[in-house]
């Protein structure tokens, strides 16, 4: 998409927590919210775990 064919009028959000199961692992999830995206999918959820070695 090239910047002239851009909509201005756009949102961005994003909200997440984690939460810590031990000293070496954490839990994490995330909801992302953006307005006239590319591939009409305004929603994204993530969630994982994360690892310290």
């Amino acid at each position: 998409m090239t910047a002239a064919g851009q909509d201005g009028n756009w949102v961005d959000v994003t909200v997440g927590a984690d939460m810590l199961l031990n000293p070496h692992m954490a839990a994490y999830a995330a909801l992302s919210q953006a307005e006239n995206s590319t591939n009409n999918s305004d929603y994204m959820y993530t969630m994982g775990v994360s690892a310290k070695f």
